[in-house]
C-alpha cells in the first residue's frame, strides 16, 4: 500500500474491496473484516485510530489489528511504502465480502 504526503488526492483504501469507510468519521477512517497485519517498507506513516490518537511508525515497525477502526496519514513529503497481509474473518458488525 502507497500512503502519499498529506494533501495529495490519496484514500488509501481506493483499491481495496472489503473496505469499510466510516461514515461522519475523518477522511480515510476504515474498518475491515479482517486481521491486518502491516509493515513499513519504506518511509514514516501515522496510524490514526478512532479516538483520534496517531501512532507513528517508521522503516521495520509492524503492526497486527483486529478490526480496529483507523486511517493511514503521512505527514511528510515522501511516499510511504506498507506492506500489507489481511487475513478475513468476522467482527460484531462487520461481515467479510462475498
Amino acid at each position: 500500500m502507497m500512503v502519499l504526503p498529506d494533501g495529495k488526492a490519496d484514500d488509501a483504501t481506493d483499491n481495496v474491496e472489503n473496505v469499510h469507510l466510516a461514515e461522519g468519521e475523518r477522511p480515510g477512517m476504515h474498518t475491515t473484516a479482517s486481521v491486518d497485519c502491516c509493515v513499513v517498507i519504506e518511509g514514516e506513516v501515522w496510524l490514526e485510530l478512532s479516538d483520534g490518537v496517531e501512532v507513528h511508525l517508521r522503516q521495520g515497525d509492524s503492526i497486527v489489528q483486529n478490526g480496529t477502526m483507523h486511517g493511514w496519514r503521512n505527514h511528510t513529503d515522501q511516499v510511504a511504502r506498507v506492506g500489507v497481509f489481511l487475513v478475513g474473518t468476522e467482527h460484531d458488525g462487520l461481515a467479510p465480502r462475498a
